[in-house]
């Protein structure tokens, strides 16, 4: 999927209990670990929204228990691992009892989704091919990378190539960056940073290398 879609999904997950966890005997665990495993794997879950940029993912919990008046120990241990699973799933926790005319509902759950309806309030264009002037004039930039056609041809690189030495690294960004756009393998673009996940006009490593310097002079070439 596109990084751009995923920014904008949700996953909620809801775990659905009624009781305390109960694993193999033969796994030979103690009801801490149990309860540990079960805690990991909502960290391992929380995981997935870093790893992959997701917009959101929370794991919520929901508990059934019989009597809600009944003082059990494996039911007030297994709340409160419950209670710990919407928390560290940054989720909420609900509970539920099987007696008649309490039926079960996840309306408590947040299910909304990121996507919204926008009005277009204002249009902006904007030329990438042309650069303003001090005098208010334009000066063309045929390839669109941020120097003009006139600075190009003057300093030896070609109007109608962005990026002339293949590196994967703008002209701008090398200039800026203090790196040679004419020098192959001067400036470092790894394979799996060469996408503009924000879509932004920039490549990731493009901004990583951008990231870099604390201060930017002027470039002569868009004066």
């Amino acid at each position: 999927m596109d990084p751009r879609e995923r920014m904008r999904l949700r996953y909620v997950v809801i775990l659905f209990s009624d009781g305390f966890p109960q694993q193999r005997d033969e796994d030979g665990l103690t009801d801490q670990q149990k309860a540990e495993n079960v805690k990991q794997a909502v960290r391992d879950l929380k995981k997935l929204q870093e790893t992959y940029r997701l917009g959101d993912v929370t794991v919520n919990s929901a508990f059934l228990t019989g009597d809600p008046d009944l003082a059990d120990p494996k039911i007030e241990a297994a709340k409160q691992l419950m209670l710990d699973v919407a928390v560290l799933g940054d989720g909420v926790y609900s509970r539920f009892d099987s007696t008649p005319g309490n039926p079960v509902t996840f309306r408590n759950f947040d299910f909304s989704s990121f996507i919204r309806s926008f009005t277009l309030k204002s249009l902006v264009a904007y030329n990438r091919n042309a650069l303003p002037k001090i005098d208010g004039t334009l000066d063309m930039d045929s390839d669109g990378d941020g120097l003009t056609d006139t600075y190009e041809l003057e300093n030896g690189l070609e109007p109608l190539n962005a990026d002339l030495d293949g590196d994967f690294v703008s002209d701008l960004v090398e200039l800026t960056t203090g790196t040679d756009p004419l020098v192959v393998g001067d400036a470092v673009c790894e394979e799996d940073k060469r996408e503009d996940e924000d879509g932004d006009g920039l490549r990731d490593c493009e901004e990583i290398l951008l990231g870099r310097r604390s201060t930017c002079s002027t470039p002569i070439w868009t004066a």
